[in-house]
């Protein structure tokens, strides 16, 4: 949604706020009946969605780079959470179950379901290795 594009969710009509953590999908609907997310044109959309969703994407440039800001602080947020001296202390040491829970955890994390060719674990492992401070 973020380079312009829509995804195709349920909207909860009869949401509450005690449900709003239950699931990912009710905080689409908050945005949505906030205005934080529209609903495309129908002459916009290739497809057709199922019975209860909707096309949904950002409405403008302002909202766009309020999103893209608050992505790029969750993800340095994530990664800076850990630390990575205890990463490099398991790298030289040799300590491969350490190293491997240091990995995991920003990993899971950071990394779509969906990403799963194999530059994309180089390049994570490479700014992980590569970044001062």
């Amino acid at each position: 949604m973020i380079s312009g594009g829509y995804i195709i969710e349920p909207i909860e009509p009869n949401l509450t706020y005690d449900a709003l953590h239950s699931s990912e999908r009710n905080i689409r609907t908050l945005l949505y009946f906030a205005g934080y997310l529209i609903r495309m044109r129908p002459k916009d959309i290739p497809e057709t969605p199922g019975s209860g969703s909707l096309e949904l994407t950002i409405p403008n440039a302002e909202i766009r780079a309020l999103f893209r800001k608050s992505v790029n602080e969750w993800f340095l947020a994530k990664t800076e959470a850990g630390g990575r001296s205890a990463l490099f202390d398991a790298l030289w040491k040799g300590d491969a179950r350490r190293r491997q829970e240091y990995i995991n955890g920003p990993l899971f994390d950071t990394i779509s379901f969906y990403g799963y060719q194999e530059n994309i674990y180089h390049a994570f492992l490479a700014g992980q290795l590569s970044r001062t401070g």
